[in-house]
């Protein structure tokens, strides 16, 4: 397979390469725009780093953007979790262009299950946090004759955004187990 120079598009893995010299990193790549995460899933794609992968994104979900015309100076007070419409477009923004994009982006077939939802107050209770967890501990739609060239690895996904901004912290972090 020949490798391009913009990697514009997505690679598809059917099968595992032996893994990667790269260490897992404590670093965590920080990113505002859900773009620029797309660009990273698909480097590490190309880069077979993709088992130890540790990003944190903190962004305005395209349904938000979409109603605020894309202008910051818009946003309304009720644009949080604790608008139940807010809760619901999220929620689906998580199953339909969340979870689908990382997929897609990273050339993994990742099952996400749902394996918790809290709301946490601060601690000094003006405002809340609202978290769901996913993670996928199967074999990410690889044969297990594949692990013979590669070590398993598990993967989190936490989302949680609070009452107070529509803004959404996102932790999608690869664990090699």
């Amino acid at each position: 397979m020949s490798r391009k120079n913009s990697h514009s598009e997505p690679l598809h893995l059917n099968h595992l390469n032996p893994k990667s010299n790269r260490r897992p990193s404590s670093n965590v790549a920080q990113f505002d725009n859900f773009n620029e995460v797309e660009e990273y899933l698909k480097e590490a794609t190309w880069d077979n780093s993709y088992d130890c992968l540790n990003v944190h994104m903190n962004y305005l979900p395209q349904f938000v953007m979409d109603e605020i015309d894309g202008n910051e100076q818009n946003v309304k007070s009720g644009m949080n979790y604790q608008n139940k419409k807010y809760k619901k477009e999220l929620h689906d923004h998580l199953y339909q262009q969340l979870m689908p994009e990382i997929n897609k982006m990273s050339g993994i077939d990742y099952q996400f299950e749902k394996s918790g939802e809290e709301i946490l107050p601060n601690m000094y209770g003006t405002s809340n946090v609202y978290k769901w967890h996913f993670t996928d501990e199967s074999n990410h739609g690889f044969d297990e004759e594949d692990y013979n060239v590669r070590d398993h690895w598990k993967v989190q996904l936490d989302v949680e955004t609070n009452s107070t901004d529509p803004y959404v912290n996102v932790d999608f972090k690869c664990i090699r187990i």
